[in-house]
């Protein structure tokens, strides 16, 4: 690990401060070498060994509690079966990746010298890709977000899932599947032009087979969405690029 230069040494009450905030807004299984690296390298506070001596006193406070290699809330842990998808270590993955985006959006420069803190990072991140931060739910934050961006072009179906949610309709359960492998990671509207774009994540072998199979399911069925009129363009982008694109910029 390199040294950073501008990395702050938190005092450990804060620094357990900071571990519970970020698990809290998570809301679903983080690996402890991933919590870690997120309090190192995209909030650039204390060192391993500090925050490992901090979750020690806060699992045995029972502040947060571990399974295996992974760290979750109490309140979490009270419905949670154990289960560790590849979408959930896949979303914190791509929340590593957003240094410099939330860095350049929010400073206007990725190589700032302010500190990202948990609660101006995560309240980008709701405002970006607010379905992100839901364990449960998902679908429903991605049918607000589209009726937030799209203006007009919406369909009747789109509408009738929307207010019949939680219905088991075709959205609902493609994204509120746990181990949905599609992200939408941008939506935009020019006139009758419906551009989304997609991350696909990796299962636990480093394997898109699933994601590409779930991606054809909603190529076919999104398009009931939006009227005839519009047209829509879809692009997807693979997760391992886009870390491995983050890695060689530095």
């Amino acid at each position: 690990m390199k040294n950073n230069i501008n990395t702050r040494i938190l005092e450990l009450e804060d620094l357990q401060d900071m571990l519970i905030s970020i698990c809290n807004h998570l809301n679903r299984p983080i690996r402890k070498s991933q919590l870690i690296k997120m309090v190192t390298d995209l909030f650039e506070c204390s060192t391993p060994k500090q925050i490992e001596f901090a979750l020690i006193e806060l699992l045995e406070q029972k502040k947060l509690c571990q399974q295996d290699y992974f760290i979750v809330t109490p309140e979490f842990a009270t419905s949670w079966d154990g289960t560790v998808t590849a979408t959930d270590e896949g979303i914190i993955k791509f929340l590593l990746s957003l240094k410099e985006d939330t860095k350049f959006d929010i400073y206007f420069n990725v190589y700032a010298k302010e500190h990202l803190t948990p609660s101006i990072f995560f309240k980008y991140v709701e405002m970006q890709y607010p379905a992100l931060l839901h364990s449960t739910d998902t679908a429903l934050a991605y049918m607000e977000q589209m009726n937030n961006t799209f203006s007009y072009g919406l369909s009747n179906d789109f509408y009738t899932e929307q207010n019949d949610y939680p219905a088991n309709r075709w959205f609902t359960q493609f994204f509120n599947t746990p181990d949905c492998r599609i992200i939408i990671k941008h939506m935009e509207q020019n006139k009758n032009h419906i551009n989304i774009q997609l991350l696909l994540l990796p299962g636990k072998r480093r394997s898109y087979q699933l994601a590409h199979k779930q991606f054809e399911e909603f190529e076919q069925h999104i398009k009931d969405f939006f009227d005839d009129t519009m047209q829509l363009h879809i692009r997807t982008t693979l997760l391992t690029m886009r870390i491995g694109n983050a890695k060689r910029k530095h």
